[in-house]
């Protein structure tokens, strides 16, 4: 008899076990699901935060790199415009009218740049180089083309011509420079004074800029001048 009345219950209890599993199991799903999507937010607030990171760097790279160039025009115009005033006053006034057209160009720069449409054209960096070498005294020869670089590293190429150069005009006191370009390296050498040692942030900048891209930079200096190449 108490085997017979144990029954329903143990049978009651038998079918129960079932609904008590596929609950545990919905619970212990829901429940997951909650910590790995949670953990999934979390990644992907601190990948959002690494690239505002990685952006803010790239505009701060981008506008060192635009206004260094600009303001170092400037300078050299600006210089020989005083030079020019009393000697010739028409050759003076075409050099304030560069002056402004150089002004309005880097407002226009830092305006791409914080937009992130700005590209260098290696060709267009060439021929501002020659321009800038010209202004400032130096003998500046070129060997091979713009359009002898692989298209992919051209825009790289012409940021680290622009970092290079900068750092001749204002700080080599160099005679002569040479750029030589290839399909995947570009050298800037001058014959100045050398440098110390240690680069700006022009330099670091553009050190990151070709490491992200997948090559190196290398920098060489000592009483007769330095070289900057740039290898992809």
């Amino acid at each position: 008899m108490i085997a017979i009345l144990a029954y329903p219950v143990f049978a009651r209890e038998f079918w129960l076990l079932p609904f008590g599993i596929i609950a545990s199991g919905v619970f212990l799903g829901c429940a997951g699901s909650v910590f790995f999507t949670k953990a999934a937010l979390d990644d992907s607030r601190v990948a959002s935060q690494e690239a505002v990171l990685d952006e803010r760097e790239r505009v701060a790279r981008d506008i060192h790199d635009v206004l260094g160039h600009t303001l170092t025009a400037i300078a050299l115009k600006s210089e020989l415009a005083e030079r020019l005033v009393d000697k010739d006053s028409a050759a003076a006034k075409r050099e304030i009218a560069l002056i402004t057209q150089l002004s309005r160009e880097g407002i226009a720069d830092v305006r791409s740049t914080v937009l992130g449409l700005r590209v260098r054209q290696l060709e267009a960096e060439l021929e501002q180089a020659r321009t800038v070498a010209r202004e400032a005294g130096i003998e500046l020869t070129v060997r091979g083309d713009a359009t002898d670089v692989d298209p992919q590293y051209r825009t790289l190429f012409a940021w680290g011509l622009r970092e290079a150069l900068t750092n001749i005009v204002r700080h080599s006191h160099a005679k002569k420079a040479v750029i030589t370009i290839h399909p995947r390296s570009i050298d800037i050498e001058d014959d100045g004074v050398g440098f110390s040692g240690t680069s700006g942030n022009g330099l670091r900048g553009l050190r990151e800029r070709v490491e992200d891209a997948g090559g190196t930079l290398t920098l060489t200096g000592g009483d007769d001048g330095t070289t900057v190449q740039v290898r992809m």
